[in-house]
């Protein structure tokens, strides 16, 4: 039995690691178009494949010096500024990537109407901790 991944797999662990689409991935790779969305799905059920993805990605966010704590700071920086520029969906649209960035709303809470409610408690906190900084 193989222990490693063919050049395609490899391919489609690097595009999948840095796009995070897998019929995309699949067809940059060099597979067929037509069964892009099929090998994809495939090949991220692929132990070895996905493994190879995790460290692909461990790569990528080492090289560009980014991690999920950077990108959770990063969001919270750009809220605070579009919330200081008054353009409040920018604003929320930060927290909900952040929500998501940090899994804090199972997926069937992310469609739904109570999800409005914690952003923008979220928000009403992020001004709170603002007005506390303030001498």
């Amino acid at each position: 039995m193989k222990n490693r991944l063919n050049q395609r797999q490899r391919k489609f662990a690097e595009f999948m690691a840095g796009s995070g689409n897998q019929t995309e991935s699949a067809i940059m790779a060099g597979y067929s178009p037509k069964r892009a969305h099929v090998t994809g799905s495939e090949l991220v059920r692929n132990r070895k494949v996905s493994e190879e993805i995790i460290r692909s990605r461990e790569r990528i966010e080492e090289e560009l010096g980014i991690n999920p704590y950077w990108c959770a700071k990063r969001y919270v920086y750009l809220s605070q500024a579009a919330e200081e520029n008054r353009n409040f969906a920018a604003a929320r649209g930060c927290l909900d990537s952040l929500a998501k960035l940090m899994e804090w709303f199972p997926k069937e809470e992310k469609m739904s109407e109570g999800n409005e409610f914690s952003i923008e408690l979220m928000l009403k906190k992020i001004e709170e901790e603002k007005k506390e900084k303030l001498p």
